[in-house]
């Protein structure tokens, strides 16, 4: 399922574990166009619908991570020579690691 393909509506991937995500999700819950909810806590993505949002996010890919938590204590999300599919696999089995909601 591709899911940003709809451009008439807002994707927001967040993760209802975090307050500052449930209080980005509440406001653009209030906004006029269509919202499409994606919580990584119960929503699980597949590595192909990771690649498509990380291929649009306009910004550094390390800023989404929350390089602070104890799961990547041990992993340089800034090394380029780590392969994309371990940052899909941190995300996908880490969804706390996300640092901000990502629309």
């Amino acid at each position: 399922m591709a899911i940003l393909k709809d451009t008439d509506q807002l994707t927001l991937i967040y993760n209802r574990n975090n307050d500052s995500h449930k209080r980005c999700l509440a406001y653009f819950q209030e906004t006029e166009k269509p919202l499409l909810e994606i919580d990584t806590q119960s929503d699980t993505l597949t590595q192909r619908q990771w690649a498509e949002i990380l291929d649009t996010y306009d910004g550094d890919l390390t800023n989404i991570f929350d390089q602070q938590h104890e799961i990547l204590q041990d992993f340089d999300v800034t090394d380029t020579k780590n392969d994309t599919n371990d940052l899909f696999k941190i995300l996908r089995n880490n969804p706390d690691v996300l640092l901000h909601p990502i629309l």
